[in-house]
């Protein structure tokens, strides 16, 4: 690979241009560079640096045509195979005849995104400001491989120039000031001077709201966080649910990314979670990456219940006739609903129905009925003779011999 630096600048007669030859071929001995201008020939031998490159630094001659190009041919190989490699050129756009100097201030070396710094500095020649001259203020913030134009401005009669520089992305930024030249003056460039431009970070805030704090296990419940920042919703944003048994140590369990108002919701199954109480947390871990940022942020912790509950309730149930004599007949019926999907049962499930009286709170199985196939039971019931059975009776289903699932 064959390159000169420096390569795309002003370049004026006077100034050094290193000729380099990269990664050339292990069994290379020596190149050389045929440099050719208006009325100007001359060649050159690089000089070996390393294993595979090679290297010459060359002065653009005095005086020099303006504007000139020079061509570059450059040459490699060994005593056997020693021939043309490529062929390049460099273009000298002013020559001038009076040498310029610029110089380059910063009023800060720091600052953060969104707050302007002025660049400011002096063109002169010999320790005269040269007035009415055109200077371009450029940056880089790829390290100096390329810069870019920030600001084109006149010189004051004093020679003085100044800009306000107000930098949208953060990152560290080389600045220099370049004088292109004219008939008069030669051109010229400031030294680079080094900016570090940091984001702009703004505070955020999380609310967390859960749509129960009790659910059995195997069910589901919501989660809800809201990400703002400024009083406004954040979007866009990764916001993290984290699960504690002790608020100590903590471990992620879902994630959302927010809308437009700054909220996600995610739904938590607690399928084989372990009946106790378990603490909830929203996270933010904040912004990474942007000119303007917002910090972490933790919600308020809330507490979820997951209780092992009943796997089935008895709906609708119905006594008929609801008034008997001793010994009377009566029918018992109802449906039986599933606790944790609250759908009906499926057929076959088994239900006691327990009477309760009123009076004393004694209880004893009236029977046991399970279900068809619409989650319907029904079991027909003749009362006792005994005159103790008598009184007012509650009748409910009890499940604690079933074991299926729903």
């Amino acid at each position: 690979m064959v390159s000169y630096y420096p390569n795309g600048e002003s370049l004026v007669a006077g100034d050094t241009i290193t000729l380099k030859i990269l990664d050339s071929p292990s069994w290379w001995t020596s190149a050389q560079v045929d440099i050719s201008g208006s009325g100007y020939s001359l060649t050159v031998t690089l000089v070996p640096i390393g294993t595979t490159s090679f290297q010459h630094i060359w002065t653009i001659p005095t005086p020099s045509p303006s504007p000139d190009t020079f061509t570059f041919k450059w040459f490699g190989g060994d005593e056997f195979d020693y021939a043309l490699q490529a062929t390049t050129t460099a273009a000298i756009s002013a020559a001038g005849t009076v040498a310029s100097s610029l110089s380059i201030l910063l009023s800060s070396s720091t600052t953060v995104v969104g707050s302007p710094i002025t660049v400011s500095g002096v063109l002169s020649s010999d320790g005269t400001g040269l007035s009415g001259k055109t200077v371009v203020i450029k940056a880089s913030i790829d390290g100096g491989v390329s810069f870019f134009d920030v600001a084109t401005l006149s010189t004051t009669v004093d020679g003085d120039y100044s800009a306000s520089v107000n930098p949208t992305i953060d990152g560290t930024y080389q600045l220099k000031t370049v004088f292109d030249g004219d008939a008069t003056y030669s051109a010229s460039a400031s030294t680079v001077a080094t900016l570090t431009v940091s984001p702009l970070t703004y505070s955020s805030s999380l609310t967390l709201s859960t749509s129960a704090s009790t659910v059995a296990q195997g069910g589901s419940v919501n989660l809800t966080a809201v990400l703002t920042g400024g009083g406004y919703g954040l979007e866009g944003r990764t916001v993290k649910f984290d699960y504690s048994t002790d608020e100590i140590n903590w471990f992620e369990l879902l994630s959302g990314t927010t809308d437009g108002s700054g909220a996600t919701s995610v739904t938590w199954t607690t399928t084989g979670v372990a009946e106790g109480n378990y603490y909830i947390r929203a996270r933010f871990d904040g912004d990474s990456t942007g000119g303007i940022r917002y910090s972490a942020s933790t919600s308020p912790n809330i507490t979820i219940s997951v209780r092992i509950m009943p796997r089935y309730s008895v709906s609708s149930i119905t006594v008929g006739p609801s008034a008997i004599e001793l010994g009377g007949a009566t029918g018992i019926d109802g449906y039986v609903v599933c606790t944790v999907s609250q759908s009906l049962a499926p057929p076959g499930v088994a239900v006691n129905l327990v009477a309760t009286r009123r009076s004393d709170g004694y209880s004893f199985i009236a029977g046991s009925s399970t279900t068809d196939s619409s989650g319907h039971f029904y079991l027909a019931v003749t009362w006792p003779t005994d005159p103790t059975w008598g009184g007012i009776w509650d009748i409910c289903g009890d499940f604690s011999g079933y074991t299926g699932t729903c």
